[in-house]
């Protein structure tokens, strides 16, 4: 999860999602090298499990179970069916390749930030077809084969000839591939994340007949649980409206906007800015998004669940839950991986952070070495094997310390946050059946979240 490092391996899905060369030290270093790899072991380890077990009540179980498996599935395991697939429709469509099988349509995985300028782009194509890459299908289809991999080399030229030999036209004309995956993947993955809220809601009332937050069935009487729904039963078809504004904002803009700030030869502003942190909205191999992509992909679906939230609780429950996963996903997980790494060079004589760094922030949180990198070094002999072992022990360590706090910390505190607010509105109900006032007549929950409404 740390910096990106490059392997020589001669073949490679890509210098971050390959598994050749088996051993422990291996595997982990490419986890830790795959963003996504690693985000899905912690929300499979620390929400889909414990947030299902820890649920208050059954229809609470099933809402999550089926939330975090749809989400499990779209954003970590159909990228390696769909996106191999969207990468051969979209080299084809722009006119980069002359037939669907054609082994030049691995030029779409050349990274955003080589298409910055022409002189890039030839670096990275040079690159590209020094090595004989699959996809993690091919490899593992020519492993239970156990056939010879066939070599699947770029051919710059046939490229060039494509493009009429126009070097600048043939960069364009990679962007508006990769980033038409881009809009793909989004409108394909996102917009069906973003639902699973309305459509959990859905179902829930149409098992139970009651539309309050499934968390809350059976806490108090039914028409309490009914009555902290009311602002979202009244208002659900604008909130849908809001979700598919959202939705279609974001799956457009984003790609358009990295499309834009790739082509333009203008150097400030939003420009300047997608040039310098390009590689941050790619797809690594042409599977894995990066972490922009991920963060832009994350806000759709967090968006729909707000949206989706049946009462201020809820949308308090969704966002404490989702918050903390993204913080932790979005520079948590480096952070205490930095506490990690300092503490055992200053406890063991382990040197696994890097040097030369002089900001204020790097001072207190040093980067730490890639394990591929330290790896590397231990096998050239300028770091003891010790080093090799700490890394590995370490990534494992910082992975199982975030799982616990999002998957037992978390709902355990939301579960007594949930009860309490219940039971706000119990005691709320019963004076005002004292008082024959109509319930939530003084409340603040009929206007709450009004901006949805």
């Amino acid at each position: 999860m740390r910096v990106q490092t490059k392997t020589n391996q001669k073949y490679t899905t890509s210098e971050s999602n390959s598994f050749k060369g088996g051993g422990f030290y291996n595997t982990t270093a490419e986890l830790e090298n795959n963003i996504i790899l690693s985000r899905a072991l912690i929300d499979l380890a620390g929400c889909d499990v414990p947030w299902v077990v820890m649920a208050n009540n059954r229809h609470e179980r099933i809402e999550r179970a089926r939330r975090y498996s749809i989400v499990f599935v779209l954003a970590f395991l159909s990228p390696m069916a769909l996106l191999p697939v969207l990468n051969r429709i979209a080299m084809k469509n722009a006119g980069l390749t002359s037939k669907f099988w054609s082994n030049n349509h691995k030029a779409i995985h050349i990274s955003n930030e080589n298409l910055v300028n022409v002189e890039k782009m030839k670096q990275g194509l040079e690159e590209l077809a020094k090595k004989t890459s699959m996809g993690p299908f091919e490899v593992f289809y020519y492993k239970i084969m156990k056939k010879k991999p066939v070599e699947q080399k770029l051919d710059i030229k046939e490229l060039l000839s494509l493009a009429d030999e126009d070097d600048e036209k043939l960069r364009r004309k990679l962007i508006n591939a990769k980033n038409g995956v881009l809009l793909a993947d989004f409108l394909s993955s996102g917009i069906p994340l973003g639902c699973m809220g309305f459509i959990n809601n859905y179902l829930t009332k149409k098992k139970t007949g009651q539309a309050g937050f499934s968390a809350e069935l059976k806490m108090a009487d039914k028409n309490v649980i009914e009555k902290r729904a009311d602002s979202y039963e009244k208002n659900k078809y604008k909130r849908y409206a809001w979700f598919a504004a959202l939705a279609l904002g974001i799956s457009t803009i984003f790609p358009l906007a990295v499309k834009h700030g790739l082509k333009s030869p203008a150097k400030k502003g939003v420009v300047k800015f997608i040039k310098n942190h390009s590689q941050l909205m790619d797809y690594k191999s042409g599977i894995y998004m990066s972490r922009w992509a991920f963060l832009f992909l994350m806000i759709i679906n967090h968006g729909g669940l707000l949206l989706a939230s049946r009462n201020k609780t809820e949308v308090k429950d969704t966002a404490i839950r989702m918050g903390t996963g993204d913080a932790i996903f979005f520079g948590g997980d480096l952070l205490l991986a930095s506490i990690f790494a300092n503490l055992s060079d200053r406890l063991f004589g382990t040197k696994l952070r890097e040097g030369g760094q002089t900001s204020f922030f790097s001072k207190i949180f040093p980067k730490t070495k890639p394990i591929k990198l330290v790896n590397k070094m231990v096998a050239d002999g300028s770091l003891e094997l010790r080093n090799k072992k700490a890394a590995t022990s370490l990534y494992w360590l910082n992975l199982a310390a975030l799982a616990f706090s999002i998957g037992i910390v978390v709902p355990t505190i939301m579960n007594k946050v949930i009860r309490k607010d219940v039971n706000k509105d119990v005691e709320k109900e019963k004076t005002h059946i004292k008082s024959n006032k109509p319930y939530f007549e003084t409340t603040k929950d009929k206007k709450a979240f009004k901006v949805f409404t």
